[in-house]
């Protein structure tokens, strides 16, 4: 009797899998599968943040010299808003910064506005210059000032 079951599984020769079986096996990917996308999700988040804050802290750099270069002025084009040509045509940037936050938004808008403020910007804009503070922050993609 035992021989007549353990034949009625095979066919053709091949032994194969039981429905439960995988069944079994595909809950398990599957909960696996649950476990494993959010942690990716959660890592490029974060990767995105610390882009932004690298670039941050490079266009800040950038900045510095200018100003040292140029008797402690700040670029006319991040001051008032209008852009970074000062500092593409002197060659202290090649090409305008992108802020991976906000779409990779190129432009600067200036203002009074404090970390965490709305910033009034257009959406172009990634980056925000502070006139009070006379600091460079990021924009986030809802288009708030970011501390750092």
């Amino acid at each position: 009797m035992t021989r007549g079951i353990a034949t009625a599984r095979r066919v053709n020769g091949i032994r194969g899998f039981s429905l439960i079986e995988l069944l079994i096996v595909v809950s398990l990917l599957g909960i696996l599968a649950a476990i494993v996308i959010p942690r990716f999700s959660d890592a490029s988040t974060e990767a995105r943040a610390v882009s932004v804050s690298r670039q941050l802290q490079i266009l800040r750099q950038t900045i510095e010299r200018y100003r040292i270069v140029h008797d402690g002025t700040v670029p006319p084009g991040v001051a008032d808003g209008t852009g970074w040509d000062e500092l593409l045509a002197d060659g202290f940037l090649m090409t305008p910064p992108a802020n991976p936050l906000r779409a990779s938004a190129h432009g600067v808008a200036a203002g009074p506005a404090n970390p965490g403020d709305p910033s009034g910007a257009a959406i172009s804009d990634g980056w925000y210059w502070s006139t009070a503070r006379a600091r460079l922050y990021a924009i986030d993609d809802a288009g708030m000032v970011l501390a750092e």
